[in-house]
């Protein structure tokens, strides 16, 4: 439970639980529900999953979908959903700003909530465009509706640069949205609704619609990991590609196979044949007699530690030939897995330390160039 942000003589909020029933649309309201009201907790010391966990006992209800009211708004115009930390924080800020009382309601049935008051808002915006159509000018923006571009009108004496935020939602759509936030939601995942929406209006001049937001996060977050599922599934493809275009070369892919059957990546593994060249093998990068380097095994793994190093040693030495490691140098990054796998995989390689990995810990505590000078000439060493 997290220490509270706000001050002692104000923690109490009223919070009156509404479920058991459902909700009905157009208007939006919560039909008969059973009710109860608790003003005696400290919810602004709660986090979103201990909310969560306090109404699954208060409610004797399975965990559903949540959504909250100010007492004095009305449903279709300022409802809210939780999902996240984020969204709880908001939820308490609104709370306390607003004499400390909401209304909690609990959706046993997963309506599609936002796409009714969607649907009541275009309804709303369309008899107000009926009435506003004579004075449109002909002056357009262009908007990215779904695949094609489309043109709509400018109110009467304003242009592009103007400030003023347009009720053009019903013409925007959640996936033409969720392809704008598409890089946003990837660094920020739990970024919520209400944020993406505030800034929709700054950048787009557009006012949309909360329930836009959620099914424009919910078809980004979709297509996200539609894509690294995609990309996954296309290893083992990637793999036998690399086994037709360079003969001789070795692709290894582990899998995890579920209860249910299904088959989830593990770990991946590729050499490439590198034909009979002088050199020296660093770790797994190549330097050929013209000092070009080069990858030639790498692996993919969940988790760099001594399993994942045995695994793809043992791999590597096999498929070089390299037995005990007798007269073989490794210069690695001493990673602790990586010193202890192979101390117990290749007994007679020679292990040791790249300098520029110990060169940058070294920088951090003996900073300039008189002592990067020092460093390097102590570890200067002839080749011939």
């Amino acid at each position: 439970m997290a220490l509270s942000e706000y001050p002692t003589d104000r923690n109490f909020i009223v919070v009156n639980f509404h479920y058991n029933v459902t909700f009905a649309p157009n208007p939006l309201v919560y039909v008969d529900p059973d009710r109860q009201s608790v003003g005696d907790v400290d919810f602004s010391a709660f986090e979103y999953e201990e909310f969560m966990e306090f109404l699954q006992k208060l409610t004797s209800t399975r965990r559903k979908d949540i959504y909250s009211c100010l007492p004095q708004e009305s449903l279709s115009q300022r409802i809210h959903t939780m999902v996240n930390d984020g969204d709880y924080k908001e939820f308490l800020d609104l709370v306390y700003a607003n004499e400390r009382r909401v209304n909690v309601y609990v959706d046993h049935y997963n309506e599609l909530i936002f796409e009714w008051i969607e649907e009541e808002e275009n309804e709303d915006q369309d008899y107000s465009c009926e009435e506003d159509e004579d004075s449109i000018l002909s002056d357009t923006y262009s908007v990215d509706h779904e695949e094609d571009d489309a043109e709509y009108p400018f109110p009467p004496n304003k242009t592009m640069g103007d400030s003023r935020v347009f009720k053009f939602g019903s013409i925007v759509t959640y996936k033409w949205l969720g392809k704008q936030f598409m890089s946003e939601i990837i660094e920020k995942p739990k970024m919520s609704v209400r944020k993406m929406k505030a800034k929709v209006s700054t950048t787009f001049n557009i006012n949309v619609s909360v329930g836009q937001c959620i099914n424009a996060k919910k078809f980004a977050l979709q297509e996200i990991k539609g894509s690294i599922i995609e990309h996954y599934g296309r290893l083992l493809s990637y793999g036998h590609e690399i086994l037709r275009t360079n003969p001789g070369s070795i692709m290894r892919m582990d899998v995890d196979i579920m209860p249910d059957s299904t088959t989830l990546f593990s770990k991946h593994y590729v050499c490439f044949k590198a034909g009979i060249v002088r050199g020296e093998v660093l770790a797994v990068v190549w330097r050929d007699a013209k000092n070009h380097i080069y990858f030639i095994a790498w692996t993919i793994v969940g988790v760099e530690n001594k399993a994942t190093w045995k695994w793809f040693i043992d791999l590597f030495v096999d498929d070089i030939n390299g037995g005990l490691g007798a007269g073989i140098t490794l210069l690695s990054d001493g990673h602790r897995g990586l010193l202890e796998a192979v101390k117990e995989r290749w007994l007679e390689v020679e292990h040791r330390q790249c300098a520029r990995h110990i060169v940058a810990n070294f920088a951090k505590r003996f900073t300039g160039q008189h002592f990067r000078k020092l460093f390097w000439r102590a570890v200067k060493a002839s080749t011939e």
